[in-house]
C-alpha cells in the first residue's frame, strides 16, 4: 500500500529487486558524490585523464547555453560572412560589425574556442572548420536562428517542466501538433515548412545510403511537407512513381515546389489527414520521416494502424528519425530533442526498440534497423506489411 499524494511523496512498497548492474550504477553514483573520492581520482596518473575529461564534459554542459548564445551572435552580426569573404584583424571586424573593439576582443576568443573563426599567424581573423560550415549550409543557419524560439521557451524551464507547453513559441509554431490540422493555415504551412525543409537535406540522403528503395516500383511519404526527401528520392531512382500525403495546405506548397522540379510528371500530392483518412492506395512503398516523434505513442499508433490497413500485404516502410540510443551521437540527439519536443508539444524521442514494438503492435514485421552515416540526425527502421 502506498501513501496517498495527499499524505505526502514517500511510499510504502518495498523497493524493487535490484540487479548487479544497477547496484553497480548506485555505489558509482555514491562514491562519484563524495569529494574525498575524486580527490583520490586525481591523485593517480591513470584515473586523472577520467577525472579531468569529466569536469571537462560537465563544464561543457554548464557553458552549452553561452556556446550557443556565441554561434548565434556569429551567425546574426555577419561574422562569419564577412570573414567568408577574406581574414580581417580585430580592428577591422569592430569597425566593420559596429561592435567596440573589448567586446570584439571577447567575442573573437569565444568563437575561436569554439572553432568557429581561428587567429592566422598574421594576427587576422578567419574560419575555422565550424565556421566554414555554417556559413556555406543555409539548412544549419535556418536552425540556428529557428532556435531563438526554443530559448524564449527555455527561459523559465520549471515553468515549461511543470505547466507544459501550451502557449508557448514552439507549440505556435509547429500548428500541426494539435493532430486535427485545423490551425493550419497557408501562412503557418509556409512558415514552418520551410525550417522543416531547410534541415531534411543531409538526412536525406543519409537515409537513401542507409536503404536501398531499388526494390519498390511507388512510394509515398506520408507526412512529407515540400517534398525534400521526395525530390531526393526521385532523383536517385528515375523510375520511381512518387507520392506525398500532408495537410492541404502543405500538400499544395509541395505539389507547386516538385512540378517546378520537373517531377509530377511521375508523383501526385495528396492533401489530407494521415491519422484519420484513408492512406492513398497504388504504393508498395511508404516513408514516415521525422513524423513518429512528433507525437505521443497512442497517436502514433492509430497512424500505424492506419496505414497498415490502408496498404497491401508485402508493402515496405521505412521510418527515419531521430532515435535514443547508446552512442554519443545518439545520446546528443536524444538529450536535445527530448526537450525540443516537450517545449514543441508533440512526442518524444524513441529508441529503435520501442519503435520497433510499436510498429509490431500495429502488425508490421520483419523490423529491422539500418544505421544512417550521422545518427544524430536519424536512423532508420525497416518494416514489412
Amino acid at each position: 500500500m502506498s501513501i496517498s499524494a495527499d499524505n505526502g511523496p514517500l511510499a510504502l512498497d518495498a523497493p524493487p529487486r535490484r540487479g548487479t548492474r544497477d547496484r553497480l550504477r548506485l555505489w558509482r553514483q555514491s562514491a562519484l558524490a563524495n569529494p574525498s573520492f575524486r580527490a583520490a581520482l586525481d591523485r593517480f596518473p591513470f584515473t586523472r585523464w577520467y577525472a579531468n575529461r569529466r569536469a571537462a564534459d560537465l563544464l561543457s554542459i554548464m557553458s552549452g547555453f553561452v556556446q550557443s548564445q556565441v554561434l548565434f551572435a556569429a551567425l546574426e552580426t555577419s561574422l562569419l560572412t564577412r570573414l567568408q569573404k577574406s581574414p580581417a584583424t580585430p580592428d577591422a571586424l569592430s569597425a566593420a560589425l559596429r561592435i567596440p573593439i573589448d567586446r570584439m576582443r571577447a567575442f573573437l576568443q569565444s568563437t575561436e574556442c569554439l572553432q568557429l573563426t581561428t587567429r592566422l599567424d598574421t594576427g587576422e581573423c578567419a574560419l575555422d572548420d565550424f565556421g566554414s560550415v555554417v556559413v556555406s549550409d543555409p539548412g544549419i543557419q535556418t536552425m540556428i536562428r529557428h532556435h531563438a524560439l526554443f530559448y524564449r521557451d527555455l527561459s523559465d524551464p520549471l515553468k515549461l517542466l511543470r505547466n507544459g507547453p501550451g502557449g508557448g513559441e514552439l507549440n505556435t509554431f509547429w500548428t500541426y501538433v494539435n493532430g486535427s490540422g485545423t490551425a493550419v493555415t497557408a501562412e503557418s504551412a509556409r512558415t514552418y515548412s520551410a525550417v522543416m525543409s531547410s534541415s531534411q537535406v543531409m538526412l536525406s540522403q543519409d537515409i537513401l545510403t542507409a536503404f536501398d528503395f531499388k526494390a519498390c516500383t511507388a512510394v509515398l511519404d506520408i507526412g512529407g511537407g515540400e517534398g525534400i526527401f521526395l525530390e531526393s528520392l526521385a532523383r536517385e531512382h528515375p523510375d520511381l512513381r512518387i507520392g506525398l500525403l500532408d495537410l492541404p495546405a502543405v500538400a499544395e506548397r509541395a505539389g507547386e515546389r516538385l512540378a517546378a522540379r520537373g517531377l509530377m510528371d511521375r508523383g501526385r500530392c495528396h492533401g489530407g489527414n494521415f491519422f484519420t483518412d484513408p492512406i492513398p492506395s497504388g504504393y508498395d512503398g511508404v516513408t514516415l520521416i521525422r513524423v513518429l516523434f512528433d507525437h505521443d505513442d497512442d497517436t502514433v499508433m492509430r497512424l500505424l494502424i492506419n496505414i497498415k490497413n490502408s496498404v497491401k500485404s508485402g508493402t515496405t516502410i521505412v521510418v527515419a528519425e531521430p532515435m535514443a540510443g547508446r552512442g554519443s551521437a545518439e545520446r546528443i540527439a536524444a538529450a536535445y530533442f527530448s526537450i525540443y519536443l516537450m517545449a514543441m508539444g508533440g512526442g518524444f524521442c524513441r529508441s529503435f526498440n520501442e519503435i520497433r514494438i510499436l510498429l509490431e503492435k500495429a502488425g508490421f514485421r520483419s523490423v529491422k534497423k539500418r544505421r544512417c552515416r550521422r545518427p544524430m540526425l536519424g536512423t532508420v527502421a525497416v518494416a514489412q506489411a
